[in-house]
């Protein structure tokens, strides 16, 4: 158990804490203490054993709490513009259990151990794909996070697309997650799941973890095959129970080694010939570029925006749709894109399909 010692003059705070203490789903990995600034600093507390010490901004630089063996975490509103001697930075208003999470990576970081052990086995990563734009597919990652999340699975959703389309997830303010996570990769992969809870924001929209677009899409093309498929790996043994991965559409080495690594790939089709002939084309260049340890059978074809009908035979492209995610007329003119994660039935559809598929 990592004892936290949490430093605040803010007592409704610590009340929080001190609720969440007694029911909260992260409590039982803690040993919550509580201290004020007049407690902390006017006794000599730094005899008492704390593996990490949050403490509120104004407070992490007094001499008590910088001399302290334990870990130092800054807690605030907003993210100081310097923070000496490197010391880690949570914002204060954010769900509790994400803070102890963020929390827990550091210790497990900073103590060569993690937290808790968690089975990558255990993870399915899911890859959504399509052969052309507009096909909406980012959309209907988006919808498949949110209805997982909705039925109790803790989830991630993934960007790899180069230039990322209208985000409809929330921002967070923490700043260059993504750009560190893959620095994590190239340098140290083994720290990913330390640093990820550092990383990572809980969307409210999705009730899923996302991470920043990248700044830079030549940071996103420069990812290798072997990259993407590692950078899968390695999520996977950070809890999660899916990893939905929104990819760009064309065979990029960061899109194969993604589709390499997923248990399911759900490849989009629209009612559109452009769309069906480079499906088509497409599919079987993946088929020639799988890797001696691939599958083809954990493909399976959606038709997106489907409307009860399709005027052209699929079958003649070598495709058989076998679900179908409706099309939504409201989305013809979205002023917000938190509409386009409002429509229930797409999301019990794409939820089914992976009832399905992985029941089978």
């Amino acid at each position: 158990m990592i004892e936290l010692g949490i430093l605040s003059d803010d007592e409704e705070y610590l009340n929080r804490f001190r609720a969440y203490a007694r029911f909260g789903a992260e409590s039982h990995r803690f040993a919550l203490k509580f201290y004020t600034s007049s407690h902390f600093l006017g006794n000599s507390l730094n005899q008492e054993r704390l593996d990490i010490l949050l403490a509120d901004g104004p407070l992490i630089h007094a001499e008590k709490v910088r001399n302290h063996p334990g870990i130092k975490v800054a807690l605030g509103e907003d993210s100081p513009v310097t923070l000496s001697e490197g010391i880690p930075f949570v914002h204060k208003y954010q769900p509790i259990d994400r803070i102890l999470e963020k929390l827990a990576g550091l210790y497990g970081e900073s103590s060569g151990r993690p937290a808790k052990a968690n089975d990558a086995s255990a993870c399915r990563i899911v890859s959504v794909y399509s052969a052309a734009g507009g096909s909406g597919k980012t959309v209907a990652a988006g919808n498949l996070a949110k209805a997982l999340a909705y039925y109790g699975s803790r989830v991630m959703l993934l960007q790899l697309e180069a230039t990322p389309s209208l985000p409809f997830t929330q921002a967070s303010s923490e700043g260059q997650s993504y750009e560190r996570l893959l620095f994590c990769l190239k340098t140290d992969p083994a720290k990913i799941p330390y640093r990820l809870p550092q990383l990572v924001h809980r969307d409210p929209r999705l009730n899923a973890d996302c991470l920043e677009p990248v700044e830079s899409k030549q940071e996103m093309e420069q990812l290798k095959r072997e990259e993407a498929a590692a950078l899968l790996k390695a999520l996977a043994g950070c809890g999660y129970g899916y990893i939905v991965v929104d990819l760009d559409s064309g065979l990029h080495d960061r899109t194969l080694g993604a589709m390499d690594a997923s248990d399911l790939v759900i490849w989009l089709v629209t009612d559109d010939i452009n769309s069906l002939h480079k499906t088509s084309r497409q599919h079987r260049e993946w088929t020639l570029a799988l890797d001696s340890g691939g599958r083809i059978d954990k493909t399976v074809f959606a038709a997106n925006k489907y409307t009860g009908a399709f005027a052209n035979d699929t079958s003649a492209f070598g495709i058989v749709c076998t679900t179908f995610l409706p099309y939504v007329p409201e989305w013809k003119s979205v002023t917000d894109p938190g509409q386009l994660l409002a429509e229930p039935v797409l999301q019990e559809e794409a939820a089914a399909l992976i009832r399905r598929y992985f029941s089978d």
